[in-house]
């Protein structure tokens, strides 16, 4: 059998060489160039080792030189899968033969002890153990290993075989347990947004810092970073504090004082915010004129407790007619105002007198022209309460009668006409004056 004789294309010099096998040993004799033919073999990528009968021939590219006639070769390289090429070498034809290779692959299983555990690739979870990664092609490789209550494992192989590999790796434990605690007790747990329990707790988590947060209804949340060790036992203990209230407090009428255990704090309507809850506060209201008012009251946690007072007025109030208007009126000898004219001039508007000390007082009303000078009378006034006694009168005239003899006399002019004048010179008297008796008449201011 005929075996190739190659050309190195990057020699400057053409070494043609024949060997002839036929069974036993021959003396090597030079081939004649009309029995040989030229073929280049080129592979993608290059580099490639050319067997041929189990011998290697050449590396592509390369120019093999050789008897004409068809031929098979086997070409390999490291990364790729071995290719069998076939050819034929044709005297005066030297067109090249290309081949492509293929990538070599191979896959490898990945088991762990104790199973189950994420695999991650490049960031990416491609699955858990036991898992066979298929299409590797030659290289190195890293993965990482993931398990909940177990330390992180990295694991790295090479692919440099199209032999699948198995590799097995031990995960090892990284729990500790955590014992939690709260005052008061019944606190519901959260770690990672997610509730666990209640208080007390005991729990396994893996080493590392932890961060608990603590929540009961009524009071305020506490948050906690405790460090757990594998193979140990923490313990967290936290008192949990009720939330703060509030008071909004109003009043009828408004306005009014308001004091927090003897302590002023504003006026009505009025929040005090952010206060201790479930603990009694005296709130003291008070306003001038009204009956000052002392309540009570626990403010509930998280929650704006409304307390209203209605006020009670402490004093009492009097309204008075007394006619004719122009009257002043004493309290217990204390001034209190003047009766004023209403529509009517022979009648008063009523007099409002305000804040009278409940009890009995004497009402006195006078005018300096009045027969009698004044008049007084006993009142009760009742807190809270407007007394309003009957229509009171004083006999006070209004003019004076100059008569033709230059005598005069006080009256009250009731009416008048061409004829006469209707007086009534004391109270319950009246007459008429004739207007020839009358000199002229001199009306009085009704104002003393």
């Amino acid at each position: 059998m005929k075996i190739f004789k190659y050309t190195n294309i990057l020699l400057i010099s053409t070494i043609l060489i024949s060997v002839t096998f036929c069974g036993c040993k021959k003396t090597e004799k030079k081939t004649r160039q009309s029995n040989v033919a030229k073929k280049k073999i080129i592979s993608e990528p290059s580099g490639a080792k050319i067997f041929h009968n189990g011998s290697e021939i050449g590396t592509t590219p390369t120019v093999l030189t050789a008897s004409p006639q068809a031929y098979t070769v086997k070409l390999v390289k490291h990364g790729y899968k071995t290719r069998f090429a076939s050819f034929t070498i044709q005297k005066g034809k030297n067109t090249p033969s290309i081949f492509k290779l293929e990538p070599a692959s191979s896959s490898v299983l990945i088991e762990s002890t104790p199973s189950n555990a994420a695999v991650i690739r490049d960031g990416k979870n491609i699955g858990e153990t036991p898992i066979v990664i298929s299409d590797l092609a030659f290289g190195n490789y890293s993965l990482t290993l993931k398990k909940s209550g177990h330390s992180t494992k990295d694991i790295s192989f090479t692919v440099d075989s199209e032999r699948p590999q198995k590799i097995t790796a031990n995960l090892l434990s990284n729990i500790g347990s955590v014992s939690i605690t709260s005052y008061p007790r019944g606190a519901k747990i959260y770690h990672n947004g997610k509730m666990l329990g209640i208080t007390p707790f005991n729990g396994e988590f893996p080493d590392g810092t932890h961060t608990f947060e603590l929540k009961m209804d009524n009071y305020a949340p506490v948050s906690a970073d405790i460090t757990i060790n594998k193979g140990k036992k923490s313990s967290l203990h936290r008192i949990l504090n009720l939330l703060p209230g509030s008071f909004y407090i109003t009043s009828n009428p408004s306005k009014a004082r308001v004091s927090l255990n003897g302590k002023y704090i504003g006026v009505t309507p009025l929040t005090i915010k952010d206060i201790a809850s479930s603990v009694d506060y005296k709130i003291t209201v008070s306003k001038s004129g009204y009956a000052t008012v002392i309540n009570k009251r626990k403010t509930s946690p998280g929650r704006r407790e409304p307390v209203h007072f209605d006020l009670k007025r402490n004093r009492g109030d009097l309204e008075l007619v007394i006619n004719p208007p122009g009257v002043t009126v004493y309290i217990d000898n204390i001034k209190k105002g003047v009766t004023q004219p209403s529509e009517s001039a022979k009648i008063s508007k009523v007099l409002l007198i305000k804040d009278l000390t409940p009890g009995e007082h004497i009402l006195r009303y006078a005018h300096s022209r009045a027969k009698p000078e004044s008049k007084s009378r006993k009142i009760n006034i009742v807190a809270g309460e407007v007394t309003r006694p009957g229509p009171m009168h004083l006999w006070i005239p209004n003019a004076e009668i100059v008569y033709t003899d230059d005598s005069t006399e006080a009256v009250i002019i009731l009416s008048q006409n061409a004829q006469g004048v209707f007086v009534e010179p004391h109270n319950g008297i009246r007459y008429t004056i004739l207007r020839k008796n009358i000199k002229k008449i001199n009306y009085l201011n009704e104002k003393e």
